[in-house]
């Protein structure tokens, strides 16, 4: 004796297979985005810049200064920094001595106006003053 009932509706099982699908996108997206960001240089101006656990943040912070940029922002873990330069070659040359992604600080500023990096007012910072 069988009965042709429809299996009843699993909300765990639902919840699962939503979050594996979340966090398959989210992967997605973020390993497209760190392979972009390892690949090419940002243009001059504000950007985001990725160091390793290599290089402590002193050293990160004295990089960036001594190829000629500003650092306007840290942010996560202070491994994501929001930096400045208006030199063309200065994203190359921070790529060379450790840094392992750059993007254009544009491309990410609903981080920064949701707080995600922990810096809330880097969104409105536009580049740094300078004594002239």
């Amino acid at each position: 004796m069988t009965t042709d009932r429809e299996p009843s509706f699993n909300p765990n099982r639902f919840a699962l297979k939503a979050l594996l699908v979340l966090l398959a996108g989210w992967l997605l997206v973020m390993s497209a985005l760190l392979l972009v960001g390892a690949r090419f240089d940002p243009p001059p101006g504000r950007m985001l810049a990725l160091f390793g656990p290599a290089l402590d943040q002193d050293r990160a912070f004295r990089l960036v200064l001594g190829e000629g940029g500003y650092l306007i922002g840290d942010g996560v873990a202070g491994r994501l920094w929001t930096v400045y330069s208006e030199d063309e070659s200065f994203a190359g040359r921070l790529r060379a001595r450790g840094a392992l992604a750059l993007w254009r600080a544009e491309a990410f500023d609903w981080m920064f106006s949701t707080g995600c990096t922990g810096d809330n007012v880097a969104l409105t910072r536009a580049r740094p003053v300078t004594d002239q």
